[in-house]
């Protein structure tokens, strides 16, 4: 942490406690004292936390900092919610990250919590085959891509998808037909492009058994 205080005839001293919360976030406590005597500072400071331990979580990493106080913050620049389990008012904090290092201004030494989420910058990739799929009439074929929080979705008259990549061709009275399958995540979009064909078994069906109409 760097206070960036103006040393005078007091005795200042600046200090930051590490721990750890029940849900496995780390804690900062930040305090500034005078004579002995916890004070806060009279204008808004940068400070910086240490959070090698965090990194090691990985490159896409978000980082949210909240500041618990028992008494509601005055703060108009962040979000301010109040916890239901502890009754302490949480204040959002959006920091900067550089290499393993935090960067935060604030106008309050207090309690702070530093909450980590995954993030994901890759959009979804083929994992076998190609996006050009054939797709037997009345078949299904499960479509396999890779990447994190992955939503299906396209389809139409001829063909449908579920969220797990499945694909289904529907009874139709035209037996052939195309769809586009896309799969998405926040990086991005790939699109499969699926066409209906019935089998050589079902042309025999559909062509002598008048299967255009039943089938």
């Amino acid at each position: 942490m760097d206070p960036d205080i103006q040393k005078n005839e007091k005795h200042y001293t600046a200090s930051s406690q590490k721990g750890s919360s029940s849900s496995g976030n780390e804690v900062f406590d930040i305090g500034l004292e005078c004579e002995g005597v916890r004070i806060q500072p009279q204008a808004g400071k940068k400070v910086r936390v240490h959070i090698y331990n965090m990194v090691n979580q990985g490159k896409n990493t978000d980082y949210t900092i909240y500041r618990l106080s028992e008494e509601r913050p005055t703060s108009t620049l962040f979000e301010v919610t109040q916890d239901p389990g502890t009754g302490l008012w949480r204040e959002k904090i959006v920091p900067t990250a550089d290499g393993d290092m935090l960067y935060f201004d604030t106008d309050h030494f207090s309690i702070y919590a530093i909450s980590t989420a995954r993030t994901n910058n890759n959009a979804p990739t083929i994992s076998s085959g190609s996006n050009n799929v054939t797709l037997d009439y009345k078949g299904s074929k499960q479509l396999s891509v890779s990447g994190e929080s992955v939503t299906w979705g396209g389809g139409n008259d001829y063909v449908s998808v579920d969220q797990s990549g499945k694909i289904t061709s529907k009874q139709s009275f035209i037996k052939t037909g195309s769809a586009t399958i896309t799969a998405s995540n926040v990086g991005g979009t790939i699109a499969f492009n699926v066409k209906v064909k019935p089998t050589f078994w079902q042309w025999i069906i559909i062509i002598l058994l008048f299967g255009w109409i039943w089938y």
